[in-house]
């Protein structure tokens, strides 16, 4: 089955302006519909949340971590419009064609499932962007491992994430 992010290309100016705009990584949070056919898995994206400085415990050009306030705030905003979520975040000047470091894979095994129990199972992705390319996971249904993003469409135009991270997923020592 195939999983899309999608998103207006106003949310997508937004996002990319505020996670590259400078050297320290950011986040952000897409609070996004869900669609589900037998060949697809879309999430919409209806609400762009830009965490700003105020709510990191750290926040450095290679590490960032969200206090556990903002994240009590955005899974209880994600309750409120029942939506689920696309968690942001950026590498910047990287490189290398993008992918989830071991910190941040690390970080995803603790955060996604806390995230989907509040939200009662709700699917959940996560979206890393660096200045050449993006990479993406996804938690669908009961399955306790990521799948890949197979697209990310922002107003007409698809960016093709690298894949690299669910192969890292799958390989880990962590």
């Amino acid at each position: 089955m195939a999983v899309m992010v999608k998103m207006s290309g106003e949310f997508g100016a937004h996002l990319w302006e505020h996670l590259l705009g400078n050297h320290t990584e950011q986040a952000a949070f897409l609070f996004a519909e869900f669609r589900q056919t037998t060949r697809t898995s879309t999430f919409v994206g209806r609400e762009l949340h830009l965490v700003p400085p105020e709510d990191f415990d750290l926040q450095s050009s290679s590490h960032l971590a969200i206090t556990d306030e903002a994240l009590a705030r955005l899974i209880k905003r994600a309750w409120d419009l029942r939506l689920a979520v696309v968690e942001w975040h950026s590498h910047p000047q990287y490189e290398g064609p993008a992918c989830f470091s071991p910190s941040d894979r690390f970080g995803l095994r603790d955060t996604v499932p806390y995230v989907r129990w509040r939200l009662r199972g709700s699917p959940y992705a996560a979206v890393v962007i660096s200045d050449a390319s993006l990479d993406a996971l996804a938690w669908l249904g009961g399955e306790p491992g990521p799948q890949s993003v197979h697209g990310i469409k922002i107003g007409t135009t698809v960016l093709k994430p690298s894949g690299i991270s669910l192969a890292r997923w799958c390989g880990d020592d962590i």
